[in-house]
């Protein structure tokens, strides 16, 4: 007699999930059936891989018709896997711990996130921007020409400090006059 996966019990597939110890497998785990997936999608936050080797966000790709579409590297297998991430598209990246990625978008608005599980935390901070008037060395056509160059030459690192599993300090250095950010944020929202 077969056995039908799909209908394991909620529970039981979710302490599964939990227990897996590579990307691989909970990428793989998450795509077998639509309960599966559905338990996936529960546990994301809670689910941590034992693997310490960390995974590249490789850079965006200049196709057009594909912004959305980025590769990341694994260093352990040497193997890339293209993602739709178009959470990512037309924003900056910093790799960060635990698998988040930082994003600064052209509102300047600070989210972190996870390519693997999806998970997104928006910060509800406002970015100071370098001054624009003052600026003698750049010569800006427009407000668009200012920020592009804000995104690619100020903002020089995002530190991530992780205080909990669901909760994390975010430090903005800025490359113009020692200017210093601080934010905090949870799985919750902005504390």
């Amino acid at each position: 007699m077969a056995i039908d996966w799909s209908s394991l019990s909620l529970d039981l597939i979710c302490i599964i999930a939990l227990k897996l110890e590579t990307f691989e497998d909970f990428i793989y785990f998450s795509v077998v059936c639509r309960s599966w997936n559905h338990a996936s999608f529960l546990i994301k936050h809670q689910w941590r891989a034992s693997s310490v080797v960390p995974w590249l966000l490789l850079t965006e790709n200049t196709n057009e018709d594909h912004k959305s579409v980025r590769e990341i590297f694994n260093l352990e297998n040497n193997k890339c896997y293209k993602f739709n991430l178009s959470e990512v598209a037309e924003t900056r990246c910093w790799g960060s711990v635990h698998g988040w990625v930082v994003m600064v978008d052209r509102d300047l608005n600070v989210q972190l996130f996870n390519p693997i599980t999806k998970a997104l935390i928006c910060f509800l901070c406002a970015m100071p921007l370098c001054p624009y008037a003052d600026n003698e060395e750049h010569q800006f056509h427009d407000y668009e020409d200012y920020i592009g160059w804000f995104l690619s030459f100020c903002l020089q690192k995002f530190i991530v400090i992780t205080i909990s599993p669901v909760e994390f300090v975010i430090v903005v250095l800025y490359d113009w006059q020692g200017w210093l950010l601080l934010g905090m944020a949870t799985h919750h929202g902005q504390r």
